[in-house]
């Protein structure tokens, strides 16, 4: 934090780069031309004693952490961390907060409040959008219809933007970016805290909306149904529980935007989850001299079916409800937002997933085995021990086989990987529990003695006849 917005020039190196005046003393000097800059060295702080410039009478730096280390050959050198630039002239250039704000969109309620902290000067500006926040509570559970919910939160939301507008700059007014930001601040913020008093009221009214989407996922995912009976090609169905544990979650948040950031995450995750599956079989085999081709990769068609395989592992409870709240409660994006676009592919993956009977599924793929009876372990172990040789390195890939090695191939390695593991650790507590067993036998028929001779090597046995 103490360098942000120093420019790093040659100049700041030489500074920083001290040389001492001897082997014990406390005194240095920068590395420049001249050695222009004295320093001398506390036992908490690095203080500035003469300089090419005025300096103030006691420019001190804290040291934070200080290291003794080694070069190559063998010198030692010391490293100090401490808490601002060692000369008053290297200081952040004044930053353009608009030209800041430009790097990120505001969409948790974390980020507006980061917001208003910077740009909200003055206890009466946040009061005054807290105000209006309790104002609106009494009307919003006074019996009013959600489209008139909706409608006020709207005008209080317009409201405000107009009176925390006026309060900043003509230059800051004009700028598109931030009257973007300032609006989607407020309504994160407003929205957050209206969360508990309408957010029950829409659960109520799509109660049997939300039941109908439970239920369809809940029948799935008894029957286990797998991506590929959805229309995924049979590669990709693998697990995704990053996407599953993040869509699990959208019911824990607060506003709109940040329902609708978790469905863009989750569909990130499928594709980082699918992509990161295709680059780990890719890995495992050498392709030989000849050219092979890759593991198919994954198209934008692809996802629909993911999004309906993710959505029947996750059980949302309140989708329905979800999907109003976001369409409803969400003003400030726009439609070609990539928040947007994910909204309409959820919107689309629950209207394919209602629509599909258990008549429609596709013929689950025999790659795919949800559990292993004891005939079909046997055959997945006989298979994948038949791609290494008795050292454990993987055989050379036959030509013809080449680029047909997928995801669902490195998820049965692991799956024999496991069991191989586990059985190791099994026959070594069954070999414990055995020695255990043999050693209480030979104490119990009056082997005590002789066990501690094993165990020590102790000659105790004459004693014993003694």
């Amino acid at each position: 934090m103490a360098l942000r917005g120093v420019d790093i020039s040659e100049k700041f190196v030489d500074v920083h780069l001290l040389k001492s005046s001897g082997v014990r003393s406390r005194y240095s000097s920068s590395t420049d031309e001249n050695a222009s800059y004295k320093f001398e060295t506390g036992d908490q702080s690095l203080k500035l004693i003469a300089a090419p410039i005025p300096v103030p009478e006691a420019y001190e730096a804290k040291i934070l952490k200080k290291e003794t280390t080694y070069n190559k050959e063998f010198e030692n050198y010391s490293i100090m961390v401490v808490d601002k630039p060692l000369s008053p002239e290297f200081k952040a250039k004044p930053s353009d907060e608009d030209t800041f704000m430009m790097e990120k969109d505001i969409t948790s309620l974390d980020e507006a409040s980061q917001f208003f902290s910077n740009f909200l000067q003055g206890e009466s500006l946040v009061f005054s959008l807290n105000n209006s926040v309790e104002r609106l509570i009494p009307a919003l559970t006074g019996g009013v219809s959600l489209q008139e919910m909706s409608s006020l939160v709207h005008e209080t939301i317009a409201a405000q933007w107009n009176n925390l507008l006026r309060t900043h700059s003509l230059k800051r007014q004009r700028d598109a970016r931030f009257q973007g930001l300032l609006s989607s601040a407020i309504e994160i913020y407003v929205v957050s805290r209206l969360h508990d008093y309408i957010f029950p009221l829409m659960v109520t009214a799509f109660a049997d909306e939300d039941k109908r989407i439970y239920t369809k996922t809940k029948e799935f995912y008894e029957l286990q149904v797998t991506a590929d009976q959805f229309g995924a090609p049979e590669d990709f169905a693998v697990p995704l529980p990053a996407a599953v544990v993040e869509l699990a979650s959208i019911d824990c948040l607060t506003s709109p935007v940040e329902k609708l950031a978790c469905l863009s995450t989750t569909m990130d995750l499928i594709m980082a989850e699918i992509k990161g599956a295709i680059v780990d079989a890719h890995c495992v085999l050498p392709s030989g001299n000849e050219p092979w081709t890759p593991p198919l990769q994954p198209r934008s068609s692809d996802l629909i079916p993911l999004v309906m395989w993710v959505l029947v592992q996750a059980k949302p409870l309140h989708l329905a409800s979800n999907f109003f709240y976001m369409d409803t409660f969400q003003w400030t994006l726009e439609p070609s937002n990539v928040l947007s676009h994910s909204f309409v592919a959820f919107k689309t993956a629950v209207q394919d997933l209602l629509a599909t009977n258990v008549s429609d599924l596709l013929p689950k793929s025999k790659k795919i085995m949800r559990e292993l009876s004891l005939e079909d372990l046997i055959k997945v172990t006989g298979v994948v021990d038949g791609r290494f040789n008795r050292g454990g390195d993987r055989k050379e890939v036959p030509e013809e086989e080449r680029g047909t090695y997928t995801p669902l191939d490195r998820q049965l390695e692991h799956l024999t990987s496991m069991i191989e593991a586990s059985t190791r650790e099994l026959d070594e507590e069954e070999s414990m529990t055995s020695e255990m067993s043999q050693t209480t036998s030979n104490n119990t028929s009056g082997g005590l003695i002789a066990a501690f001779q094993n165990n020590f090597g102790t000659c105790l046995s004459k004693q014993g006849k003694d």
